[in-house]
C-alpha cells in the first residue's frame, strides 16, 4: 500500500515568495527512549501581505505530536501552512464525490481531513507578509 501526503486543490491560491524549513532532531532513543523528538521552524514569506485576517493550521507549539499516525513516511511539512478557508472549499467537494461514487478523492479527502486533528490553526491578522510556526 503505498502512502501519500493529503494535499489540497485550492480555487484561490496564497502566493508565496519562499518557504523555510528547519528541523533539529533531539535525540531521545539513545537514551532509551523508542523514539526522537524533532523541534520544526516553518517559515512562509508571502508575495504581498494578506488582504484579510487568516486562520492557518500548524502543528500546535509545545504539545508533542506523532506525525506517523497520519504520515508514516513523518513528511508533514507539505501540510503545514494550509489555510482554513482552504479547507472549508476542500469539505464542499466530499459531498460531491459522494454522490459521484469517487472513492479516489473520498480517499484523499478523508486523509487530509485526519491531518488536521494534529494540527491548530493559527490566525494571522490582515498585513501580515511573514507567517511562522514553531513545533516542538
Amino acid at each position: 500500500m503505498t502512502t501519500t501526503i493529503p494535499t489540497l486543490t485550492v480555487t484561490n491560491p496564497i502566493d508565496i515568495h519562499w518557504s523555510h524549513v528547519g528541523c533539529t532532531v533531539l535525540s531521545s532513543s539513545k537514551y532509551g527512549l523508542e523514539y526522537d523528538r524533532i523541534k520544526v521552524l516553518h517559515e512562509i514569506g508571502l508575495n504581498a501581505p494578506l488582504a484579510q485576517d487568516e486562520s492557518f493550521y500548524a502543528p500546535p507549539a509545545n504539545r508533542a505530536i506523532d506525525v506517523r499516525a497520519l504520515f508514516p513516511d513523518g513528511n508533514i511539512v507539505s501540510f503545514v501552512g494550509q489555510r482554513y478557508s482552504d479547507l472549508q472549499d476542500e469539505l464542499q467537494k466530499y459531498s460531491q464525490a459522494v454522490a459521484d461514487g469517487n472513492v479516489e478523492e473520498l480517499n484523499r479527502l478523508h486523509h487530509l481531513f485526519l491531518s488536521t486533528t494534529m494540527l491548530s490553526p493559527v490566525l494571522f491578522k490582515a498585513g501580515t507578509k511573514y507567517l511562522h510556526s514553531n513545533m516542538n
